[in-house]
């Protein structure tokens, strides 16, 4: 059995930022979350299984590199231990979750470890220059590395004139999304359908109680699943209100080539100079949707533009992290 150059491990119930950027790199990738352990009460005992899982895993497949995600911070416990054991390459995925960013106060609470795992890391891949130079005052080395091009085939959007615009709010009922506020907006543009992603279980009670009739709520979607999802919309809308954040949605809406909505914050307007912005307010939503579901052949004139500008930072990124990976100790 070939012994693989990196292996790409998230303790989540999805992995797809692992997925693809194992795809890019030429390795493999992993998510340990046993489904049968997600209540609150069992999540000490889905811990320590999946350290188990990883560890077995690690030791069978003996990767050269190993690049975790955080949080938790568990997974790059283990990977820390196993890559001093192996002389392997150790890379910590730092989320902004991982400093206490959208109210994570776990990961506040744990922050003390996430600072010795991006000691001892090669490096630590973040989202922003912000958390560079926070990774780089304790003693780390940041890198800025978003999305790899998603493992998926969709074709350009052609709407006809009578189909009622759609829009794709990707979503999973995070603190940081302001969901209310999409459906207060919804509430306003009865000449759109507006589709909601994510596990309706995870929404603040009460949220979803009443939901506008224009409204459906997909549920927690698989990858085939969302992709064609992803294909059916006019407009993707990718919202948050943590300015570090910078959102797989968006990403994923520029390599499909769809016209993308996404807050108004600095970082954003930077990295996605073709999209649409606007407030996290209902008001400023639902003029900002309604005016692009007006301009949807004039915005959708941009996309290639928008996606060869994504292409072309992708390729100096993953330039950078394969130089990490490659420089075997």
């Amino acid at each position: 059995m070939t012994r693989p150059s990196v292996s790409f491990i998230a303790w989540a119930p999805s992995a797809g930022r692992a997925r693809d950027l194992a795809a890019e790199l030429g390795g493999e990738y992993r998510c340990f979350y046993p489904q049968s352990l997600t209540s609150r009460r069992l999540v000490p005992l889905r811990y320590a299984a999946s350290s188990v899982g990883m560890a077995a895993y690690l030791v069978r497949r003996r990767p050269r590199a190993v690049v975790v995600q955080n949080p938790p911070v568990y997974p790059g416990l283990v990977a820390l231990a196993y890559a001093r054991a192996v002389r392997g390459r150790f890379v910590l995925d730092a989320h902004p979750t991982a400093f206490g960013a959208k109210d994570n106060k776990q990961a506040r609470m744990m922050i003390r470890w996430t600072r010795f795992l991006a000691r001892h890391a090669a490096v630590v891949l973040v989202t922003t220059q912000q958390w560079v130079n926070e990774v780089n005052s304790w003693g780390g080395t940041g890198l800025v590395v978003h999305e790899a091009p998603p493992e998926w085939s969709i074709a350009t959007k052609s709407s006809p004139a009578d189909q009622r615009p759609r829009v794709l709010f990707v979503c999973v009922f995070a603190s940081d999304e302001p969901v209310a506020e999409v459906l207060d907006a919804a509430r306003q543009l009865p000449e759109l359908d507006i589709r909601i992603t994510g596990d309706p279980s995870r929404a603040e009670p009460g949220l979803l109680a009443d939901l506008p009739t224009n409204v459906t709520l997909t549920g927690w979607l698989e990858f085939s699943d969302y992709a064609r999802e992803v294909e059916a919309a006019d407009i993707i809308l990718a919202l948050t209100t943590e300015p570090s954040s910078v959102q797989r949605a968006a990403y994923e809406s520029v390599y499909a080539r769809r016209v993308l909505v996404i807050s108004d914050w600095s970082e954003s307007r930077t990295l996605f100079p073709h999209a649409t912005v606007t407030a996290n307010t209902t008001d400023s939503l639902a003029h900002t949707l309604r005016m692009a579901a007006e301009h949807l052949d004039e915005l959708g004139a941009g996309v290639e533009d928008a996606l060869q500008v994504q292409k072309d930072r992708w390729s100096t990124q993953r330039q950078a992290l394969r130089a990490v990976l490659e420089n075997q100790s």
